[in-house]
């Protein structure tokens, strides 16, 4: 379910892919938008993984390797979804959903390193791309979930890479 695709759909939008980054998620749709779309589709998306993973904790008691494929099918079918052409989201809303099931504590650190980035260099796609960054350094700490923290922080940075060429070309022009 993109929550994004859907909710620009019903606001007039055709394909939400069409405009801006031509992405599903939060951030696009607010582009269009605007902000308040933000909230709704960070939630929506944020909740989808939650509560998926959270019933299927249950479901699997807490097995940590069924609930890291979960946590990657998540996000894998966010960034990729089938039913539209492999073309969805980036994943930050899906990944904060799954750890906030997995390791909340962490959740809450990668939120707070997010926030100090975005307001450093006021850009959400940078923000978002050392989240996935932080999840990698911190699969050396949590074994329990590693395979999970590892996956999703490439498959993070993997969909934001348009984000960091356009960031380094931002640089570069900056600098000259």
């Amino acid at each position: 379910i993109s929550f994004g695709y859907l909710i620009a759909r019903w606001r007039g939008i055709t394909d939400i892919r069409l405009h801006g980054s031509g992405a599903t998620g939060a951030t696009n749709v607010a582009r269009i938008l605007g902000k308040r779309y933000f909230f709704i589709i960070f939630a929506l998306d944020f909740l989808r993984a939650f509560f998926t993973l959270f019933f299927a904790s249950h479901f699997y008691h807490y097995n940590p390797l069924y609930l890291c494929m979960l946590g990657i099918g998540l996000i894998v079918g966010n960034g990729w979804p089938i039913f539209l052409g492999f073309r969805g989201g980036k994943g930050v809303a899906t990944a904060l959903g799954v750890l906030a099931v997995l390791a909340p504590q962490l959740m809450i650190v990668g939120l707070l390193i997010w926030f100090i980035v975005w307001y450093a260099a006021k850009n959400v796609g940078i923000a978002s791309v050392v989240l996935f960054v932080f999840l990698i350094c911190a699969s050396f700490y949590i074994r329990s979930y590693e395979l999970w923290l590892r996956v999703a922080g490439i498959l993070g940075i993997v969909l934001h890479q348009r984000n960091i060429s356009d960031y380094i070309r931002y640089l570069e022009e900056k600098r000259k």
